[in-house]
């Protein structure tokens, strides 16, 4: 009695996984099956299904390719409204499979065609059933190639990029293997300095960008510029008082500048004197950012003006007389980036006084 319940067990059980595997089996035409899948993928790029999409997609783990990725890949993507579509032909080689879908648009019935490719996968389901992923072509951009100045840090979309394609003496190639088309946000580190982001678009046809212009986040930049205005009010005031150039704290390297600057106060027939001095409209302007020989260095265009007094003496008496006069300020301000500190090197176009 005992064994024919035993037996009665084992058939009933034999039952129940015979039958779960039918049902998978059914399930997985659903969800696997290469003509199945590739009518769930085509309805869900048509309603933007992001979810659902990213799972039935064929790509490398990476740190470019998450769903938060796709989602935001998936907005530049125009999509697809349709009354009704078919399955067309079917290529089909080996471990791949091209899906021709034939559909009609819902404004006008135009047919139009949808091509989706696939890959059958190594690993089975239940170890039986073959697993179909879809190659995701509509979505995905393939060896990319970012073009930088020599040695900057690269990050794309917070992420350091640590692959590099070659180098030369000026610039580097970065790539990625595969990365979502659409919108991404670039920026470059150098010397511990973050660059101002910039937004580039990749896409199936624009595979490689250059980022050469570098330039300094806003923040910096402001700060840079203020440093320039306090600087140039230093030196022009230092050389009218006659201040000794080791009493300013300047690079050694601004020594000779000081120097000619200091000559347009002590020029001339030494009877005429400049006995006052300001600046109007001081303004600078970062014309170029460039990191060469390992050193972050920034070139500033200054304007504005120069106003000033001055004694003018008579050649025949002993008569003098005080004169005012303007020069526009146009001057060139060269700074290098050392030790965490921009430090001006150069001065250069500086404007003459003529008195």
């Amino acid at each position: 009695m005992k064994r024919r319940v035993l037996n009665i067990i084992i058939i009933v059980e034999i039952v129940f996984i015979f039958a779960g595997v039918l049902v998978f089996g059914v399930t997985n035409g659903r969800y696997y099956g290469m003509v199945n899948i590739t009518k769930e993928y085509f309805q869900s790029y048509a309603k933007k299904d992001v979810k659902n999409l990213y799972s039935m997609l064929n790509i490398q783990k990476s740190a470019w390719l998450k769903e938060n990725s796709l989602a935001k890949s998936i907005e530049s993507i125009e999509g697809i409204r349709y009354s009704k579509f078919s399955i067309g032909d079917i290529q089909r080689e080996k471990q791949r499979a091209t899906v021709d879908i034939v559909y009609q648009e819902d404004k006008d019935g135009t047919e139009k065609h949808f091509l989706v490719n696939l890959s059958k996968q190594k690993k089975k389901a239940l170890s039986i059933f073959p697993v179909w992923k879809v190659e995701p072509d509509h979505f995905v951009v393939k060896d990319v190639e970012i073009v930088t100045p020599k040695d900057v840090t690269l990050y794309v979309d917070g992420i350091e990029v640590e692959k590099k394609l070659e180098s030369s003496a000026l610039e580097d190639v970065y790539r990625i293997d595969q990365i979502f088309l659409g919108e991404h946000i670039i920026q470059e580190r150098v010397d511990n300095v973050e660059l101002r982001p910039q937004k580039v678009n990749f896409r199936q046809d624009k595979q490689r960008v250059e980022v050469k212009n570098m330039l300094l986040n806003s923040e910096d930049e402001r700060g840079l510029l203020s440093l320039l205005e306090k600087d140039v009010k230093t030196l022009w005031t230092g050389a009218y008082e006659k201040t000794d150039f080791g009493d300013l704290s300047f690079d050694s390297a601004l020594k000779r500048d000081y120097w000619l600057l200091q000559q347009q106060f002590s020029r001339g027939n030494r009877k005429n004197q400049i006995i006052g001095m300001a600046f109007s409209h001081l303004k600078g302007k970062l014309i170029q950012l460039q990191w060469t020989d390992d050193v972050l260095q920034a070139e500033i265009l200054v304007t504005g003006n120069i106003d000033y007094c001055y004694t003018q003496s008579s050649w025949f008496s002993k008569e003098v007389s005080e004169k005012q006069n303007e020069v526009d300020f146009n001057a060139q301000f060269n700074y290098q980036y050392v030790n965490q500190h921009w430090v001006l090197v150069e001065m250069n176009h500086m404007p003459s006084l003529d008195y």
